[in-house]
């Protein structure tokens, strides 16, 4: 399970910080060199402000992890009846949590509140519509991060305790960590949610079929947190609506389809550029950057194939317990590590 948390934590901070690069270097030719001169100094100032706060989202999905990890580590000692090791383990670790949390909260309440304004040194960009709307949105990011603070910050006073409790032997608390199993994971996913919209509204200056490697991503966090809420709320012994959870499968996968063909589409567009005599010596990296995308696009389709599998295991009432759930997880990794090998490869690609 930690391999795939992380490797969609790698991921999320992959599709994100390949955003601004297609902002700042648009395939879009310049009608008003001044303009775009403008568009790229607020574009990177306004990139470089919401880093800052995906950093923080960044470590909030870290210290989940950490959390994770250290019910697993508990459950150890809890099933190995060693009370005093792991009363000694959990002193530590809980310190470290304890402080980690404490310094992303620190950290977070530093940051500027307000994104860099549309008119500074150099630039004014106040009477463009769409830049206006995309400023609005930004501004919305430090409350988006501070509900998920606040998510991050009850489930570590929660299951810290639990963890230590679990470790020296309570089995009440090593009950209470069997659910942690569910939310810590949920709310990594809806912090990788929150840190890729974020990137989202840059591409509305700048088209790119980062976009969709983006939107893929959010899509396979939000199917997976539809199967774990459904199968947590059954281990609760809440009501559950199988067809409910299963067609919000779909829906995300449908989803992944959509950006599977867009992209399609958009590797033509590059390979017909990088054949054009005009591409010149950049015809080769063009064609590069356009086959990594295909390669991604036939990750997105293999993605989408096994969430309407899991979907369809939902309807027809398969059994889903936590081994399932890791079952699945481990099955979708090494497509998602596959997913962010490849934008590494277009990310170095473009700085060549």
């Amino acid at each position: 399970m930690r391999r795939f948390i992380l490797a969609l934590a790698a991921c999320a901070a992959l599709f994100g910080g390949a955003a601004q690069p297609a902002v700042a270097q648009s395939t879009a030719p310049a009608t008003d060199a001044d303009f775009a001169r403008q568009t790229n100094t607020w574009v990177t100032a306004i990139g470089s402000w919401a880093n800052s706060y995906n950093s923080i989202i960044y470590r909030q999905a870290e210290l989940l992890n950490a959390l994770n990890e250290g019910a697993g580590k508990a459950f150890e000692f809890s099933e190995g009846r060693n009370a005093r090791a792991g009363k000694a383990w959990a002193a530590t670790w809980a310190a470290e949590q304890r402080a980690t949390l404490a310094a992303i909260k620190a950290d977070l309440a530093a940051l500027p509140r307000q994104p860099p304004s549309l008119k500074g040194p150099g630039y004014d960009l106040t009477g463009v519509p769409l830049y206006g709307r995309l400023s609005r949105g930004f501004e919305r990011v430090p409350t988006m991060t501070d509900e998920m603070m606040a998510t991050v910050d009850a489930l570590a006073l929660k299951y810290i305790d639990a963890t230590v409790r679990a470790a020296g032997g309570d089995e009440e608390a090593a009950g209470v960590l069997g659910i942690a199993f569910f939310d810590i994971n949920i709310a990594s996913w809806q912090a990788d949610i929150k840190m890729l919209e974020g990137y989202l509204p840059l591409f509305e200056i700048s088209p790119s079929l980062q976009e969709q490697v983006t939107t893929t991503a959010i899509a396979l966090d939000r199917s997976l947190i539809a199967v774990f809420e459904i199968v947590r709320d059954d281990a609760l012994g809440a009501p559950v609506d199988r067809a409910a959870a299963a067609a919000r499968v779909r829906a995300q996968a449908a989803l992944i389809d959509g950006d599977a063909a867009e992209t399609a589409a958009g590797v033509v567009t590059l390979r017909r550029q990088a054949s054009d005599p005009r591409a010149g010596e950049l015809g080769p990296k063009i064609l590069a950057i356009g086959q990594a995308y295909d390669d991604g696009r036939a990750v997105m389709a293999e993605l989408a194939g096994r969430l309407r599998s899991i979907a369809d295991g939902m309807d027809r009432g398969d059994a889903l317990d936590r081994d399932k759930l890791l079952e699945i997880t481990e099955q979708i990794a090494p497509a998602l590590e596959k997913f962010g090998e490849l934008d590494q490869r277009r990310k170095a690609l473009l700085v060549q």
